[in-house]
């Protein structure tokens, strides 16, 4: 059975990876071959963990991608998985996880499921409508555009060390770059609907505007790094078109899937509403970076 590293990184969250770290303690993996690593991307106060098996190693360098490079440069395992700090592994989800890695032919990266979380379903934000509705869709990043969002990963080392593990210098999108070259180098890229982790809505629309900002910038930048690595490649602006349709089909559907969700109906005409307003405003926040603008938040909300 093999050793499993299982990385995550952490900046100024210590409830939330106290949670992820006692799931990560109820896992059926055997726990003699788990090797739990906390990287400490620089919060304040400095991370401690209590009550935990975990190892907790630091990294100075801001950036998700460069802390989960640390944990690897760190780790013992033959199987590397990754979560975030805000996550909270179900039971099953390494042993899913890494059978699915071993048993799938020519695998190279499995992504798991994530399952978006509200703080109380019978009164929900309009954010967290919006991110149940919308975040995560891990089966359409595999199968679509060969990458797993890395709340929900699983590699081997040996494929990690093969295709150069994470580019240390992106804040965002680092995930989309790393799923591009295991699936370059010649390795299927799997969705594992079984192995599934838990991510807490975002509370409000600031935070959300945060996200679709700093996820179009990543996406930006990665079209940038795409062009310096492949010779004769050419960039390419963000296509609005296509993920606009995606967004009208979320809409059109919203209310059908909610209910299934059992949110109440008084919400759900809320629901429709902030996702058509998210879907101009990430519309437009692609047109910007496209245009090589940097949209500033402080702006729309003061």
């Amino acid at each position: 059975m093999p050793l499993v590293s299982v990385i995550v990184p952490v900046y100024n969250d210590r409830d939330g990876i106290q949670r992820c770290l006692a799931a990560l303690a109820t896992q059926t993996w055997p726990a003699d071959r788990l090797d739990v690593i906390v990287v400490d991307n620089g919060s304040s106060p400095a991370l401690a963990i209590d009550g935990s098996a975990a190892r907790v190693i630091v990294e100075p360098r801001p950036g998700s991608y460069a802390a989960r490079n640390a944990g690897v440069a760190a780790a013992a395992g033959e199987i590397l998985a990754f979560t975030d700090a805000d996550c909270v592994p179900d039971p099953g989800w390494i042993e899913r996880g890494v059978t699915r890695l071993l048993t799938a032919r020519q695998c190279g990266l499995v992504a798991g499921a994530i399952r978006v979380s509200m703080r109380d379903p019978a009164a929900p934000t309009a954010s967290e409508l919006v991110e149940v509705l919308t975040a995560f869709p891990q089966r359409r990043f595999v199968e679509r555009d060969r990458f797993g969002a890395t709340a929900n990963v699983f590699v081997s080392r040996a494929v990690f060390d093969r295709v150069g593990g994470f580019d240390p210098a992106m804040m965002s999108a680092g995930d989309v770059d790393f799923g591009e070259r295991v699936h370059a180098a010649g390795f299927d890229v799997v969705y594992a609907s079984d192995a599934c982790v838990e991510h807490p809505a975002r509370a409000s629309m600031r935070q959300l505007c945060r996200k679709v900002v700093r996820s179009e910038s990543g996406l930006r930048d990665l079209e940038t790094r795409r062009a310096r690595r492949v010779p004769g490649y050419r960039r390419k602006a963000r296509p609005i078109v296509p993920e606009l349709g995606l967004m009208l089909e979320v809409v059109r559907s919203s209310g059908a899937r909610l209910a299934a969700l059992g949110i109440q109906r008084r919400h759900r005409a809320r629901a429709t509403a902030a996702l058509a307003f998210m879907l101009m405003f990430r519309a437009g926040v692609a047109v910007a970076i496209n245009a090589g603008l940097r949209p500033d938040l402080r702006r729309i909300w003061g």
